[in-house]
């Protein structure tokens, strides 16, 4: 009798268990887009050149992130996309980490205003 409860208790169990390892897999992935994209879009409001940009943002992104970066007038932009975790990946919907920040270019050539 016990031996077929645990037959489908075992089962549930490890799918459970993967469902929250796939869980907290997008939570931290999320986590490391934002922190990317908000490095990305600082130093490009900045006036850092788009090449070192795009460096610090892959150090800091998720392995095999996409990342896009739109100049235009005074606003900046930065998207970093990370791959779905696999786990999470057989779901019905999208769940794919994603971060997208936008910021006004500083006038660095500006002087202090006067007090």
């Amino acid at each position: 009798m016990v031996t077929a409860e645990l037959a489908i208790a075992i089962p549930a169990l490890v799918v459970l268990l993967a469902l929250v390892l796939g869980v907290a897999r997008w939570g931290v992935d999320r986590l490391r887009c934002e922190e990317a994209a908000y490095v990305g879009v600082r130093a490009l409001a900045r006036g850092v050149p788009e090449a070192s940009v795009r460096a610090a943002v892959a150090q800091r992104a998720p392995a095999g992130s996409v990342i896009g970066i739109r100049i235009g007038g005074e606003l900046v932009r930065i998207s970093v996309q990370a791959p779905t975790p696999s786990l999470l990946s057989r779901l019905p919907g999208n769940y794919q980490p994603t971060a997208e920040l936008t910021a006004v270019r500083e006038a660095l050539d500006d002087p202090l205003p006067a007090q």
